[in-house]
């Protein structure tokens, strides 16, 4: 998983490839970055979801 903020990579780690799951953290601007990743099945189809927290306050969720 890659993730940028304003233009600067933040985050470049990969994740579970078996679950596709796992959390991501960083350091920008002085701030704690973290991300957390989790992949539901269905019957046909796997969605991916990350959540992107900044100093602990949620900044956007992402799917897949």
């Amino acid at each position: 998983m890659k993730i940028s903020i304003n233009g600067s990579r933040v985050i470049d780690e990969r994740v579970s490839l078996l679950s596709g799951e796992g959390a991501l953290h960083s350091i920008h601007g002085g701030k704690q970055i973290m991300a957390s990743c989790s992949t539901s099945s269905g019957l046909m189809t796997a969605a991916t979801k990350f959540t992107v927290f900044v100093e602990n306050e949620r900044a956007a969720t992402l799917s897949f």
